[in-house]
């Protein structure tokens, strides 16, 4: 993400911590001057302080993804981890990758840290039984091609 904000923001200045779009809620309501109300439960955090430059870090957060519901590929990013279950595809098995030595994610190395792996899968799992399943675009890509099954066209 790029952002441009003069008198604020030192240009050329970079932040390596890791934000997702999901922060962009609850940071520009905070910059606008309204509050972010718990009871809209929002997964992003207000990433102003560190935009700013009044904080050096932020606070360590898991970051989430699945596609196709509880059928479909799902991941997660925590620290220096990042593990991919690609479920409806050839092989669903986990993969762990360590971005700090392989940004590329080449590979697994799951197998070298299965304490890991068990604590981010059972992350996923608590995640996803907060989750309901998608009303639509919930079909698992086809296990060879990667492609979503064909849909009926109106005439």
């Amino acid at each position: 993400m790029a952002i441009r904000w003069p008198g604020v923001i030192t240009p050329g200045s970079v932040i390596d911590d890791p934000v997702s779009t999901l922060d962009f809620a609850p940071t520009l309501t905070g910059l606008a001057g309204g509050q972010v109300d718990p009871a809209w439960k929002l997964d992003g955090i207000d990433l102003a302080d560190r935009l700013k430059g009044r904080i050096q870090s932020l606070a360590e957060k898991d970051l989430f993804w699945r596609t196709s519901g509880s059928r479909g590929p799902v991941g997660i990013r925590r620290g220096k981890w990042k593990i991919v279950v690609n479920r409806g595809r050839e092989n669903p098995e986990p993969q762990l990758f360590d971005l700090n030595s392989d940004m590329g994610e080449m590979t697994d190395v799951s197998a070298l840290h299965p304490a890991v792996t068990e604590q981010l899968l059972e992350r996923i799992k608590t995640w996803e039984s907060e989750l309901v399943e998608p009303l639509w675009g919930n079909e698992p890509p086809d296990d060879k091609t990667g492609s979503r099954p064909e849909k009926a066209k109106m005439p």
